[in-house]
């Protein structure tokens, strides 16, 4: 056998080889190697969805747990305000970082509006909302059932 044909039987087999490997690597479809990934599950971004994951949020922090019942949380097309008022140190912020942290869908800046204390009356330009005072345009969503 000459050289030449050796050659050709050399490449005509590897040619071979290599339109199988790729058929089988086509034949995988989406379970090749070579496939993306699948993509993560979109977070729920409703107003009502951020208001929960907010209220969560705040349920897990221990000063403010058992104060979210004096927190409003109004949130309009994705940007979010708090309304109320949150007792001791630190603790409004707090509540306003909590907030901004809760949902990726949360559309800039958290509206930061509550108080350290418990006003006597609501203040122009607000309403009571079941004992905390919030903006008289806000809905008002004291928090859900949220389970223990």
């Amino acid at each position: 056998m000459s050289i030449k044909s050796a050659v050709k039987i050399a490449v005509l087999c590897c040619s071979l080889l290599l339109f199988f490997v790729s058929g089988s690597f086509a034949a995988l479809g989406s379970k090749s190697p070579l496939a993306t990934p699948p993509q993560a599950a979109k977070a729920d971004c409703a107003d009502a969805a951020i208001v929960l994951a907010i209220y969560k949020n705040l349920q897990t922090d221990t000063d403010l747990k058992d104060q979210i019942g004096h927190i409003n949380v109004s949130v309009k097309n994705g940007k979010v305000k708090l309304n109320g008022f949150a007792a001791g140190p630190g603790a409004v912020a707090k509540a306003g970082v909590l907030a901004q942290k809760a949902s990726s869908c949360v559309k800039g800046a958290v509206l930061n509006k509550l108080k350290n204390r418990k006003p006597v009356s609501c203040p122009d330009g607000q309403k009571d909302c079941d004992g905390t005072c919030i903006d008289k345009d806000a809905d008002c969503n004291l928090p859900p059932k949220l389970g223990d």
